[in-house]
């Protein structure tokens, strides 16, 4: 609320006051811009300032110059009854345009580390200081902050943790009441999960969030009897979560059809194959360039920051923790299992090409091998916070350290391989130091020292992405801006015209 009054947010937009040479219009607080994120201040922001133009209408005929949808395919702030599944945009309709963009920013980020914080204690299962650090770690996490303004990647995280938690919580609650309220919650993030509209995401992170699903509903042996139970309840909630989004598809079919005739995204096809499996491996430990990629730019690489951004997964460690638990303790876990079984088929899926209805049919085709990275990571990171809620003894001082030690050099040797020429020697001691430091704290009983170290340790890697902002005043106070509205106030009073 305090940032959405005082207009602080994390958007870009601060490059325009280089760009048009007018420095004192900066409203940069702390950090930099990112000219990486053009699809951010060149797109997303300036569209979503252009609505105010036309009282938020679902065609606007100002970013193109002709009509143009810009509720489907960019994802505006538009008067339909479905924008209801993307909350975050509801504040441009009723604030200014300052006001509008902290809101969206800073109500995703709030939800999403609120949603996580559940996620960590109703299906992980963790202590309170590991929610904690679940949490930063995925609001916070280098792929949420770099993607942040586009491709729904808030949405996908914040609703899909929220189906997994309000599923578990309706299955245990047996007041009607309650469990009437938990499902509706439930049909509310199953919605949102739904209008996020990147299948490239929602398909991979749907398996992992439909894996929790399974493994909580085995948990709960009367699941099927409570939808049974509650079959009209259901049936009537799914109708009221689809109409408003079907009708906004229906309305919008002509766009739609235009973009499926497209070579990207309408005739993206995958049926995997896409990375040798050398390259599969290296990707796995490519998580350690997250802690120096917000400090040491990418810019004119085959690979830039969004392109490698993901999770810090601490990849073996989750292997090793369900090996550990399954083979030397013999405690099974369904939802390790379930999720150590779906990061090899994903890992498979990269190297190995399936037949294309099999594609079609599981629509893995929708997504890619960048995007698919990204979700055996979050896969990979949900292994090691639910195996630490399980072990009971960690092993000794000694095996931590060369455990912590082993994969740090591991990380390092597969980003040299990732990108000899731009992983000097500085950055791979600072990656090393890095993933030492956070994988033998993740192995030592949490205390108080440690959880403030974690803590600064996984904020940095993704708080320092994008800077913080103060008001808008680099786009509204620019006096070539202002010289433009102006022209096109006159033009519009002397002629009757449009925009």
């Amino acid at each position: 609320m305090l940032c959405t009054i005082f207009e602080i947010h994390g958007s870009s937009i601060s490059i325009y006051a280089d760009i048009l040479q007018h420095p004192e219009l900066s409203d940069i607080i702390f950090g930099k811009y990112r000219p990486i994120r053009s699809d951010e201040y060149v797109v997303f922001t300036p569209f979503a300032f252009s609505q105010y133009f036309t009282d938020f209408s679902l065609i606007s005929d100002i970013v193109r110059g002709t009509a143009t949808n810009m509720f489907m395919t960019y994802g505006q702030a538009v008067w339909h009854p479905a924008v209801i599944f993307r909350p975050a945009e509801i504040g441009f309709l009723f604030f200014d345009p300052g006001s509008g963009l902290a809101f969206f920013w800073m109500s995703r980020l709030a939800i999403l580390f609120l949603v996580s914080l559940e996620f960590a204690r109703v299906i992980l299962n963790v202590e309170k200081k590991l929610c904690i650090i679940y949490a930063i770690m995925i609001a916070f996490s280098p792929l949420a902050q770099w993607w942040w303004a586009v491709n729904s990647i808030a949405e996908i995280l914040a609703a899909g943790q929220g189906v997994a938690v309000l599923w578990k919580l309706y299955l245990e609650q047996g007041e009607t009441r309650k469990r009437f309220l938990y499902a509706t919650g439930f049909l509310y993030c199953a919605g949102v999960y739904i209008f996020g509209i990147y299948p490239a995401w929602q398909v991979p992170f749907g398996y992992v969030f439909l894996f929790c699903l399974i493994a909580v509903s085995f948990q709960q042996k009367n699941s099927l009897k409570s939808l049974w139970r509650d079959k009209i309840f259901w049936l009537v909630g799914f109708a009221v979560m689809l109409a408003p989004i079907i009708h906004a598809v229906y309305i919008s079919r002509d766009m739609i059809e235009a973009q499926m005739a497209t070579e990207y995204p309408g005739k993206r096809f995958s049926s995997g194959g896409e990375c040798n499996i050398f390259l599969s491996v290296v990707h796995l430990f490519a998580y350690g360039m997250d802690s120096i990629l917000p400090f040491k730019s990418m810019i004119n690489l085959i690979h830039n920051e969004t392109g490698i951004s993901s999770f810090f997964s601490m990849f073996p460690l989750g292997f090793l923790i369900f090996f550990y638990l399954r083979f030397k303790l013999k405690q099974k876990d369904l939802l390790m299992t379930l999720l150590f079984f779906l990061t090899v088929f994903f890992i498979v899926w990269e190297v190995t090409p399936f037949p294309a209805l099999f594609a079609k049919f599981t629509f893995m085709s929708m997504t890619v091998n960048l995007r698919l990275r990204a979700a055996i990571d979050f896969a990979q990171l949900l292994l090691v916070f639910r195996g630490l809620s399980l072990v009971k003894n960690f092993p000794s001082s000694f095996v931590r350290i060369i455990l912590a030690e082993v994969i740090s050099i591991l990380s390092v040797i597969g980003i040299y391989h990732l990108l000899p020429d731009w992983f000097e020697i500085k950055k791979g001691f600072s990656v090393f130091a890095f993933i030492s430091l956070s994988v033998f704290l993740f192995l030592n009983p949490v205390n108080k020292k440690s959880f403030a170290v974690l803590a600064i340790l996984m904020l940095g890697i993704g708080a320092t992405v994008n800077p913080i902002n103060f008001g808008v005043d680099s786009v509204y106070k620019m006096p070539v801006g202002q010289k433009i509205s102006e022209i096109v106030q006159q033009e519009t009073s002397t002629e009757g015209g449009g925009y």
